[in-house]
Order: structure tokens, then sequence, then C-alpha cells
């Protein structure tokens, strides 16, 4: 039966909490968890029913308002009551003045819901000292404000009984009720009662919490559990000392809020993640749990078809909510004209739940009937879109084109903004966090106006650089089609050749551009094209790339546009990335044999976690150590944040030129504000002005001067909108580490030239805000060592200032991604099992694995199937059994891990001498399938290095990836993870060194 439209609409009400102890609202219920990231209520309830269960415990809960949070945190309390806790929940909206909030606001409201709540359950208390605090601030306001309390709320004089708490809730409540109503009397009581905030605190813990807990225990509860709920609702105006209400009440007065003896859970404003002070706030209370929006779409662009199906159950439930799921989408055309629309509704909403139950609110009062007709919602839509357009300024547009391109925010204040306005949506996987644009946004006119033409001026531009000729463009509302009339070097034979640019290249994409270039005259065996793309193909597109390329000869160059822009500051570096995609991809090149830096995002693969998790770390000015093997993927990791990033001015600079040299600090200082002069372009007065500092004298010489020209280009930048902080990011930082075997001369000017200019980067990260600094290298010595060897010194300023990510290996799965993605574009297979073999004689080195793949293209013999060449395990086996005869990764072996280890045991680094003891160990004893235990380790070194130097070096081996721990009963053991090293180490070792070290 059809539901009634009034029902309906009442059913749909978007400000609706949902209390899943009230039957109906437990109908009504739809679990997100799935696509938003995770279970969070799982999470909060875990930490107080496992983790610590008697221990009180703080927790906060952020999301964007009208996600669900109030919903969820109902949930929440009504699992926790199962599990026996006393659970008080409320919206603390209701007891404050939510544009003037105090930290004894807050505590009086706990106070007063506590207290309430304990006398419902028949929980004696005695409460002397908070009686008194209460009686003298009621005294307070009655005789200091000329009785306006006592004439509002008459029983504003009554005083606590002596003998019970039971009249606390009453006396708290008129205070509330009183202050929440008059400003004079809320300023009055802050005054009176801000300076014994501890006092109260202390009073509210021992006469309060403690004792309620005590009894609720003996009554077999597992203890107390306060839910402050529209905490996120607080004013986002100045405070006073500059900080805003949110930073006042979460951050100054942090200590005071997670002091309570009882677990307690906040939710709080969700521009506090955003906030340059997020790191003071995560000191005190750790991560703030998220409920973000639910995924309508993938961050790649398409359709989230989980989420879409959830918000349909969402809905429809709400029309029917005595039938199964199957049985309500069997009914849908009882609510809707078509199941289009019901997915029009959802898709628009963004998955912001509450803008979703609106739009539906809007579309029933408009049509007043069912089923809903979807032309009807078109106009409901158009309505919403012209309601949220109007207030948008320039500026917010363009913030808004950068979100819905990058998929990112920056730090500045326009963004909290966007979000506040619920223009700007938070999504998750279970891996990435990524934000969009409201989907109505996306639809408006100015916006993809903005976008496509200045898109296509920065194509244009790009090309002109690299010295080919545009002409023809062609555009409909998926893609762009260009043509290059003439080039140079590589390319100049290919010409006329097309160009398509698109958001998402999909298998339609590369026929349209296949169908093109057959319009196009051209006398070359092979056909050229160029593919420029926002976000990478899908696995279908991938697949036809490499079709096309060896059943057709067509090659097409793909190209990501994120480098394009990087290019366009610069002439010569357009040309260069043109001739450098051009030789990566032109006929007969080998993918796998890339041995530079990947600074292609269609080559780079695994590791998008991390990427997302340094990219988080860096908006919030972290510093970050990125330490790992040669050739493990460092650089390229740095080259994808940057590409990722590009709305950021990013420097990313390699100090090897700078090894060796005793005052290089004034170059470097030159060579970043030469880079940030450089992102203004060369119009710019304030580059034009760029004057360089004398590269012989130290850098404590030019450190003032340097922060204010480096302030002084950043507030340049700005201007031209680029995103707050600058990164910094410094490869091969151990280039110009001092070290103990400096000439002692020498060591005091190398000390003093690197504190200078760390001390410098660091000030401005702390103190300006100004960038965010990444350094890389193989080992984390910067941020290990603090005093310096020699005496007299100042110690090293970015001791333990890093947080330290170490660059492992791939998993089974990223090495088969990888290698099967690149095998397709060269038209080469590879059998499962071999791609198996490959990722463990590597040890899920990428290098490694391409360079074993690369030799297999070679030398193995190939099947033919229906798509190409297939290398199958039987055809490789020689090869893998004898890499070293038929390859240069010997090379690698020795140049990149064996010389390091040497070269640092030469300069007195001791744990050196144990990594290089450990890797004989355990590659002499490989077949130890269970490894070998850590005291055996330690006890066979014992005599060449001590303990501790053992376990550094334990550490280092495996965070890098080249030995592996195993985890057992009776203690941990290790064993070599890189077969292929350990395979080239017993080649480099004499026969009796190896029985030296064989056991037993």
């Amino acid at each position: 039966m059809a539901p009634d439209p009034r029902t309906l609409f009442r059913a749909t009400n978007p400000s609706r909490v949902l209390d899943v102890e009230r039957t109906e609202d437990r109908q009504y219920y739809i679990d997100f968890s799935s696509v938003q990231g995770g279970p969070v209520n799982e999470e909060l309830k875990q930490t107080i029913t496992f983790a610590l269960p008697d221990h009180p415990t703080c927790q906060l809960l952020t999301g964007h308002i009208g996600t669900g949070k109030s919903t969820e945190l109902m949930r929440l309390k009504a699992e926790l009551e199962y599990e026996g806790f006393h659970v008080i929940y409320f919206d603390v909206s209701t007891d404050l003045e939510m544009t003037d909030v105090d930290i004894v606001d807050v505590l009086l409201a706990i106070a007063r819901q506590v207290s309430q709540s304990l006398e419902y359950a028949q929980v004696n208390i005695q409460v002397e000292g908070l009686r008194d605090l209460l009686n003298s601030a009621m005294k307070v306001l009655l005789t200091e404000v000329n009785m306006k309390a006592k004439a509002r709320v008459p029983g504003l004089e009554v005083e606590v009984d002596k003998r019970s708490g039971f009249l606390l809730p009453l006396a708290v409540g008129e205070l509330a009720f009183s202050a929440k109503n008059d400003a004079d009397l809320r300023q009055r009581l802050h005054q009176y009662l801000a300076p014994q905030k501890n006092r109260l605190l202390e009073a509210i813990n021992k006469e309060l919490l403690e004792p309620a807990n005590a009894q609720l225990r003996e009554r077999g509860k597992q203890g107390l559990v306060v839910i402050v709920d529209n905490l996120d609702r607080l004013d986002s105006g100045v405070q006073l000392f500059g900080s805003s209400p949110q930073e006042y009440l979460f951050i100054d007065q942090a200590e005071q809020l997670r002091s309570l003896n009882c677990h307690v859970i906040y939710t709080v404003p969700i521009a506090l993640r955003f906030s340059s002070r997020y790191a003071t706030l995560i000191e005190y209370f750790d991560q703030p749990k998220i409920l973000p929006t639910v995924r309508v779409k993938k961050i790649d662009g398409s359709i989230d078809q989980e989420g879409i199906a959830l918000l349909r159950q969402a809905v429809l439930v709400r029309a029917f909510p005595d039938l199964n799921e199957e049985q309500r989408l069997a009914a849908l055309l009882q609510v809707f004209d078509s199941p289009d629309s019901l997915d029009r509704l959802c898709q628009v909403s963004g998955g912001h739940i509450r803008d979703l139950f609106r739009l539906l609110n809007d579309w029933i009062k408009k049509g007043q009937q069912l089923p809903l007709d979807g032309k009807m919602l078109e106009s409901v839509i158009s309505a919403r879109r012209n309601e949220i357009v109007m207030p948008i300024t320039d500026d917010e547009w363009e913030l808004l084109r950068q979100v819905h391109e990058q998929k990112r925010i920056g730090l500045e204040d326009g963004y909290l903004v966007l979000i506040r306005s619920r223009l700007i949506f938070e999504y998750r996987d279970q891996n990435t966090t990524w934000f969009d644009i409201n989907p109505i946004l996306a639809e408006s006119r100015q916006l993809q106006k903005e976008v496509l033409d200045r898109l296509l001026s920065n194509i244009k531009q790009f090309f002109r650089q690299a010295n080919a000729e545009i002409d023809n463009v062609v555009t409909n509302s998926e893609w762009k089609l260009l043509e290059i009339v003439s080039a140079t070097g590589q390319l100049a034979s290919y010409v006329p050749m097309p160009v398509i640019f698109v958001d998402k290249p999909t298998e339609q994409t590369i026929q349209e551009l296949v169908d093109y270039s057959k319009k196009i005259n051209g006398s070359s065996q092979y056909k050229v094209s160029i593919l420029l793309y926002q976000e990478s193909p899908d696995t279908l597109a991938l697949f036809q790339i490499a079709q096309v390329r060896v059943r057709d000869h067509f090659v097409i160059i793909p190209i990501p546009f994120a480098a394009i822009e990087q290019a366009l500051v610069d002439e010569s570096k357009s040309f260069g990335l043109l001739t450098q995609y051009a030789s990566r991809y032109m006929p007969g090149a080998d993918l796998f044999n890339d041995r530079n830096a990947i600074g292609d995002t269609l080559s780079f693969f695994g590791r998008n976690s991390l990427l997302t998790s340094l990219e988080e770390d860096l908006r919030r000015l972290q510093g970050i150590g990125l330490f790992g093997l040669r050739k493990s993927g460092k650089t390229s990791m740095l080259l994808q944040l940057g590409l990722s990033m590009r709305q950021h001015p990013v420097i990313h600079i390699d100090l090897q030129p700078y090894a060796g040299r005793l005052h290089y600090g004034a170059e470097l200082f030159n060579q970043i504000l030469k880079k940030l002069a450089d992102l203004l372009r060369v119009d710019s007065a304030t580059a034009q002005g760029f004057v360089t500092f004398a590269s012989s004298r130290p850098a404590k010489d030019f450190t003032t001067d340097f922060m204010e020209k480096a302030n002084e280009l950043a507030s340049a930048l700005w201007k031209l909108d680029y995103h707050k902080p600058i990164f910094c990011f410094l490869d091969e930082v151990e280039r110009i580490l001092p070290t103990e075997l400096d000439p002692p001369d020498e060591a005091r000017h190398r000390i003093e030239e690197f504190n200078a200019v760390f001390g410098t980067l660091r000030a401005l990260n702390q103190e300006s805000k100004l960038i965010s600094l990444l350094v890389a290298d193989l080992h984390p010595d910067c941020n290990s060592i603090n005093h310096w060897h020699v005496p007299g010194l100042p110690t090293n300023p970015v001791y333990k200032f890093f947080k330290e990510v170490f660059v492992a290996p791939f998993s089974q799965e990223e090495t088969t991604q990888m290698l099967t993605d690149i095998g397709h574009l060269m038209g080469v297979e590879f059998e499962g099992i071999l791609l198996e073999d490959i990722h463990q004689q590597s040890g899920g080195y990428p290098f490694i694995s391409r360079q074993i793949a690369s030799l297999l293209c070679k030398k193995a013999e190939k099947e033919m199937n229906g798509r190409g060449e297939l290398i199958t395990s039987s055809a490789a086996s020689r090869y893998l059994k004898k890499p070293f005869s038929y390859s240069d990764l010997a090379d690698y072996f020795e140049k990149n891990i064996w010389d390091d280890l040497q070269n640092r045991k030469d300069r007195n680094f001791s744990e050196a001498s144990a990594s290089i003891g450990i890797l004989k160990l355990l590659s002499s004893n490989e077949e130890l399938l269970e490894g070998i235990q850590e005291e055996v380790i330690l006890e066979l070194l014992s005599e060449t290095c001590g303990e501790s130097e053992c376990e550094r070096a334990l550490r280092w081996l495996e965070a890098v990836g080249l030995v592996e721990r195993l985890e057992f009963k009776e203690g941990d053991s290790y064993k070599a993870k890189v077969p292929l090293m350990s395979n080239w180490l017993r080649r480099d070792m004499k026969l009796e060194e190896i029985r030296q070290w064989r056991l037993g």
C-alpha cells in the first residue's frame, strides 16, 4: 500500500534524530559505516568497553553537521547500556548559549545532567563542596546584577540541600537558565567561576563522578559514560587573544575537558581539524573520530554503487518501514516515477543525510502527491542551487574549482567557510580521505565554464612552451580534443597528432582518440597520440591502451594534467616534460626498465594510503622524515606529492651537490627563494627583485634576511591563490650531516652550518607556520642525533623533530598490479605463479621486480594468447635461477645497499657493523623457515656489537624491508626477506665465511 504523502513528509523531517531505543526509529536506522570509512561507533565503544573499561577515557567525534552524528551517538548509548554502563546523553545546546561558551558552562551542564540522571536512578551522593560553590555563585548573580535573576527565576535563591545532592539538578539548572538568557549574568558567572574552574572540576570529580561510579559498580554496572552532543555547533567568531571559541574550549581548556573522572565523548567542530593548532589538540585528546559524508562517488569519480544502494534504502525505509530491502525496492514506483529519479536524489545530495532529506522534504511538499515526478525534483534542485550559489564570492568559486579538480583542501580560512556552509564534503574509504564540492554546485554554469576555459588555456600554453603548435579545438561535455600540427624532436615525424583531454579516461575515450586519428593523414608505421588526464585510467581503459598499441600500432602517450600545471612555470620544463613522456612511451620502449624516479602517475603504483597520510601530515605542519633504501621509491613519492599538492608552493631540492662543503647554507637559502620566486612567474615585481646571498659566507649571517624574504615571497604567492603552507622537500639529507670523521675545525663549521640552516627552517615551521618540512634519506640520523660530538656547540635543532616514515616494500597484490598493468601497455602478460615468484624473489621491492620483469621480457620465450604475449614460469625459470648472469642487479645490491653499510661502518656508526653481521647470518641460514631467534642473533654478535646496536640494526633492517620479523610465543625471530639479495651475498662471501655464519 502506497504511503500517504503527509505521513512520508513527517517521516522524512531532515532535523529528526533517530533514537534506536524507539521501535519506529530503530526501523528507520541504516548502517552507513561501510561507506563512511569504517565503524566509528565501534571504535568509540571499544575504547570504553575493551581498551580501558576501568579508567576514564575522553574521546572526540567530529564531522559535518547533519551527517548523522547524533543518531550514531544515540545508538552508541543503547549499545553501552546493553553492555552494563550507565549512560547520560544530552544536547548541550539546550543548556548553553552557543555563541558564548566557557569551560565552566560545560562543566556545570555536565554536573546538572549527571546529577539529574543519578537522581532518577536513585543514586544518593553528598556534594558539600560543589554545593558551596553553587550557592556562592547564586549570591553573586542575585546581589551583583540588581536582582535581575531573581525577578525572572523565582527559585534562584533556593540553596542545595545540605543533607543530599538531590536538589543539585535544580540549582545548576537555575544557574544555566539564568546565564543562557542574560549576557550580563553569563559574563558575571564566568568572571566568578573561571578562576575557580579547577576547584569546580575537583568538586565534580570527588563529590559527584567518583561516588557515582562507585555506587553504580556496587549495583553491577560497568561505570558512568557521559555523551555531550552538539558542542560542534559552537560559534566560530573571534574570541579573546585571537583564539576562536572552538580553539579556546577544546585546546586552551583541554586539560579540564579531559580530566573528568568518567568516560566522556564530546562532539567537536569540524573546523578544528583544519586549525593550525590541530597538532596541539591531538596531543591532548588523540585523533578525533570522524563521521564523514556517505560516499556517492569514489575518488576516481565513478559512482559508488554501495553508497547509492544504502541511500536508496535510507529513503525507502521511511516510506515502507515494515518491508525488507528487496520488498522496498519492488515498491519503489509507488513513491517515485522511476528508479532514476531516486538515484538522482541520492547522487545530488552528495551523501549528506540531512541534505538528502531536505531535498526530499521539499520535493514532497512541492508535489503533494505520489509518485513523485522526476521533473519536479529538477526544479527543487535548481531552487536549492540558486539558494546556495547566490552568496558565493569570486574567490570562493576559485577555491571550489580547485577542490573539484584536486579533491583536496588547504588550510586557508576560505575553505572553512565553504565546509561549514556544506559546499565542500569529506569522503573516506578504508585507505583514503578526499574532498569534493557539493554535487549541486558541480552543475553550475559558472563553475563548468571557468574550469573549461582555464584548462584549455593551460593546455595551449604548455604545448606552445614545448615547441608544439595546437589547432582545431573540439569540445563536448566529457572531453576536449585538440590537434598538434607541428612539433620538434621525437614527435616531429608523427604530426599531425591528436590530443585528447578528459577527467578520467575510459574505453570510450580511447576509441574517440583512435577514430579521430584515422581522419588525420600520416605516413609513419605507428600512429602517435597524447592523452591528458586528471585521474588515472581504469583497468579497462588501460587494457584498451595496450590493445591498440600492440594490435594497431597506435601509441598513446599518457600525461597527467598535474604534471603539465607544474611545468607551466618554466618554458624549458614544458619541453623537457613532453620529451620525457614521449621517450617513455614511444614505440619499442621498455616500460619496466625505468631507472629514474617515477613522476608519471600512470607508472606509479602502490603506497596510495601512505601518500594520503603524508599529505594530511604536511598540511598540518608536521615535519616528516622519509627513510628507506636507495631505489625504494622515496624520490618517486616526493614527485607524486609534488603533483598531488601542486595547489601549494612546492620546493624539491636534492642536497647531493652540497656534500663535503663547509658553507652551503647561503646557496641553499638562495635556491629555496629562487624556487619560490619562479612560482610567481617572470612578470612579478617581487620575483624580479630577488637578490642572492654570498655563497662564501656562513648561513648564520643570513638567517634573518632569509626569513624576511621567504615571508615576503609567501605573501605574494598567497595573493596568487596558492594554498598555505609551503612544502619544502630536501632529499639526500645525510650528504650535509656532520660526522665524527670530520676534522675538528671542519666539524665545528659543519655543525654550525647545519644548525643555522635547520634551525631557521624549523622556526619557519613552528613559529611562522610558513613551511612544512620533509627530509628524505636512507637512515634517520638527522632525527636521532641530539648532542654533537664537538663540545660547546648547541644541540641538533631537528632532534626528534621529524615523524619517521619508512618506505616499505610492496605487498604481493601491489607487485602483481604493477607488473600486470605495465605488462598490458607492452602487450605482455605474466603467468600467475610467475608473478608470485617475482614478488617473492624481490622481497616486494618495486625496482627489483621491474628489473626482473624487464629481463624476462628481453630473454624469456613468449607464448601468444588472445591478449598478446604470455611469459610462463617454465620459460622464466632459468633466468630467475641466475639473474645476475643476465642483468646488472648485482650492481644494485653492491652500490645501493652494501656500499652504504660499509661506508657507515667506516664512519663509526656502530649499528652498521651489526647490520652487516645480521644480513650475513640470515643469508647463510636462509633454509630456516622459522628464522633465527632474536636472543641467538644478539648472542652471536655480542663480541663485535653491543646489544643496543644490534637492536637498532634489527629495527632499521625490518623498517626498510630487508629482514622480516616473525612473532612466536617464545619470542621474536628474524629471517631474510629478499632472497635475491641473500643469493648475491652468498656469492660474494667465501665458503669458509658462510660456514662460520651457519648455525648447527
